[in-house]
């Protein structure tokens, strides 16, 4: 899962799913704790997909 709410996007994580909170524009309405697997900017989002094995 990929966003940049706190609420909305990181509770995929609770199910397993993977989760890149992205910090730019970050939303975190509640002031909660959080805790995703990866953080970055959109460029550093886009240099870590670049950077994934093919799957083919």
């Amino acid at each position: 899962m990929v966003g940049n709410d706190v609420f909305d996007d990181l509770p995929a994580g609770k199910i397993g799913i993977e989760t890149f909170l992205i910090t730019n524009h970050m939303l975190n309405r509640y002031n909660q704790d959080y805790k995703a697997d990866k953080l970055g900017t959109y460029e550093e989002f886009y240099q870590y997909i670049t950077s994934l094995e093919s799957i083919e």
